[in-house]
């Protein structure tokens, strides 16, 4: 009789072992999920900080701002469009900017994208317009 309830009782800790173990396992599976969405979320973030921060001060400098002191370096393309890149907080930012003739001024336009390191398709993506006046001449 003593036999058979120990039996039970090793049978019961066996299969309390083997349900906290896959319970372990899947909880383990959900924190690393988790954890690569944040890391994701975390990149995407960035990415649209830098595209974001680079549109403002385009909007504002106009091509100027791409200044190889700052980082950037530029590539002339067959249409004569500019092609600006950068680093920017481990990530790579790239503008592609092409001028064009408006009634009454200049209007630059492009797209921004950003690329994370060794990933081909670009994280975000921003187009970008500007319009830039001719100076007007003041009577003296």
């Amino acid at each position: 009789m003593k036999k058979s309830g120990s039996m039970a009782f090793l049978l019961e800790l066996i299969l309390v072992i083997l349900f906290f173990s896959l319970s372990t396992a899947v909880t383990l599976r959900l924190f690393v999920a988790a954890h690569d969405k944040e890391r994701d979320s975390s990149r995407l973030s960035d990415a649209l900080e830098c595209a974001q921060d680079t549109a403002e001060r385009f909007r504002v400098q106009g091509t100027s701002m791409f200044d190889p002191s700052d980082g950037w370096t530029y590539v002339i393309e067959e249409d004569l469009s500019a092609l600006y890149t950068r680093a920017c907080g481990g990530l790579t930012v790239t503008v592609l900017v092409a001028d064009g003739d408006a009634l009454a001024g200049q209007l630059e336009s492009g797209e921004i994208r950003v690329y994370a390191p060794a990933d081909p398709d670009p994280l975000c993506r921003l187009p970008l317009t500007r319009y830039v006046p001719f100076a007007e001449e003041v009577p003296l």
